[in-house]
């Protein structure tokens, strides 16, 4: 009762060749682009994904040299590369950025991360809370669901969408400059004051 939307998702940590170097990816399959209600992701640059291509998020353009429709290598859980093209890049506010956690994410239709995993089915369930206050009797409800119908939990993640990563560090450079405001228009009061008295000054 206390799920606002859920949705299933194809995820694969593996490595992705940019120019000669094979680096860390965090690939997640959508089932449909869009119908997407929960972790929403919108095109900021390009097009989604269709087969053999691959959407980063608009980020990770400051970890790895890419452009739209470039050609790349995804390898799958097995070790084979793929060839795949960047049909453009992705925002999601849902998503970490990568200069804080130095991982490429890309999104991928779910069928195709599903056959990179090996798998015929989902990996990953997405859910959006009506309460978040409430979210820990949802979550044991989940997971009591999920376990008696014998699929397995190996990690969870819970995001605060009023305390999101770097929220601290945000609210912190917002007083910074708040005072620096305050200070400057301290000073230019008192510039202009001063101004002031030097032309009654000059006057008298």
């Amino acid at each position: 009762p206390n799920v606002a939307s859920a949705a299933l998702r194809s995820t694969l940590s593996t490595k992705w060749q940019v120019g000669r170097d094979w680096q860390d990816v965090y690939l997640i399959g959508v089932n449909d682009f869009s119908a997407i209600d929960v972790n929403r992701i919108e095109a900021a640059e390009g097009d989604f994904p269709a087969a053999d291509e691959i959407m980063p998020e608009i980020a990770v353009r400051d970890l790895a040299r890419v452009a739209v429709g470039q050609p790349l290598l995804v390898r799958d859980r097995q070790g084979q590369t793929h060839d795949v093209t960047l049909s453009g890049f992705a925002y999601s506010p849902a998503a970490l950025s990568p200069a804080l956690t130095q991982l490429a994410v890309a999104y991928a239709p779910a069928e195709q991360v599903r056959r990179w995993n090996g798998a015929t089915g989902d990996n990953a369930l997405v859910v959006r809370f009506d309460n978040f206050a409430a979210r820990d009797e949802t979550i044991a409800d989940i997971q009591r669901l999920l376990r008696q119908r014998g699929l397995p939990i190996i990690q969870q993640q819970v995001r605060d969408p009023d305390n999101f990563v770097g929220k601290r560090e945000l609210d912190a450079l917002v007083r910074v400059l708040g005072l620096f405001s305050a200070l400057g228009l301290l000073l230019s009061g008192f510039l202009a004051a001063n101004t002031l008295s030097a032309i009654a000054a000059e006057g008298m």
